[in-house]
């Protein structure tokens, strides 16, 4: 490998450390505010689940949920970012 060559694989080598370094940071950041506020979302979820059962298929278990949030005068803001959290947790 000649030595503009080696150069040139470096300079795409640092190019592509810097977006896996982006990447991981902004998932970090993400990461850090579904555990804030995603965690209590899971955790209220699950609360659900035990009180009322749990039936159905994965995406059916969320919509009664959030019927209920709703119900309890949460904003669509809330309801929203609840059914995010909680369709992350289910996968």
């Amino acid at each position: 490998m000649t030595q503009k060559h080696h150069r040139g694989a470096l300079t795409g080598l640092s190019a592509h450390s810097a977006n896996i370094e982006k990447k991981q940071r902004s998932s970090a950041v993400w990461k850090l505010s579904v555990n804030r506020s995603g965690l209590k979302w899971v955790r209220y979820f699950l609360d659900f689940e035990a009180k009322y059962g749990a039936t159905g298929a994965k995406g059916d278990r969320v919509d009664p949920f959030i019927a209920k949030l709703a119900s309890k005068g949460q904003s669509q803001s809330l309801c929203r970012q609840a059914r995010k959290a909680v369709r992350i947790y289910l996968g």
